[in-house]
């Protein structure tokens, strides 16, 4: 509410406070898997309002501190596609504060990172139209980094993949209006750039 409300020192005081019960839990049962993931989301809470504040390095480090957690939750369970999600999730807000910090090399490897969990997650429940829909996002973020960088052809390449996805969906749910806005948006990001290139 107080994040709504723009209040946003209080909002910071508000999640940490909230940080520091879950480290004490989470500290006092390192095994609880769900008290872990309480703690990442956690770190996210704090990491979203710092970037709102505009304190991009202190957010890197929440959302690295969530990563961390992230990483051994899902390495320790391969199978969970919950938590492999969450481990993609956690790459890209990475990326999206190293895109803000100027970093686009080190921004583009955590969203080939996340890309490379959701190609596994979308490749095993093809009819999932969440997981894929994730991964469409991950190719046109992908494109969008390589068109800030001037790689034409890699970022029409990337937004090409997308539009697969995003035309499948846009398909098979005709009223769902998210999904036909992504189509909209990767057409006009293709037009653009193959403009550009001719």
């Amino acid at each position: 509410m107080l994040v709504a409300q723009g209040d946003l020192g209080k909002a910071l005081e508000s999640f940490q406070a909230s940080h520091a019960i879950f480290e004490r839990l989470a500290g006092a049962d390192g095994s609880n898997a769900g008290l872990r993931r309480d703690l990442s989301v956690s770190h996210n809470k704090i990491g979203d309002v710092l970037v709102a504040q505009g304190d991009l390095g202190k957010a890197l480090e929440s959302f690295q501190a969530s990563h961390a957690i992230f990483e051994r939750l899902a390495g320790a369970d391969a199978s969970n596609a919950g938590l492999q999600r969450d481990l993609s999730v956690s790459h890209e807000r990475i990326g999206d504060v190293l895109v803000a910090q100027g970093d686009l090399g080190q921004a583009l490897e955590s969203f080939q990172a996340s890309r490379a969990i959701r190609v596994r997650l979308a490749g095993a429940d093809g009819s999932n139209a969440g997981l894929q829909r994730d991964l469409s996002v991950s190719h046109e973020r992908i494109g969008d980094l390589h068109a800030a960088r001037g790689e034409v052809a890699a970022a029409v390449a990337s937004y090409e993949a997308s539009h697969v996805i995003a035309r499948s969906l846009a398909d098979r749910f005709p009223d769902h209006p998210q999904f036909q806005s992504d189509l909209v948006i990767t057409n006009r990001r293709l037009a653009e750039l193959r403009g550009e290139r001719e």
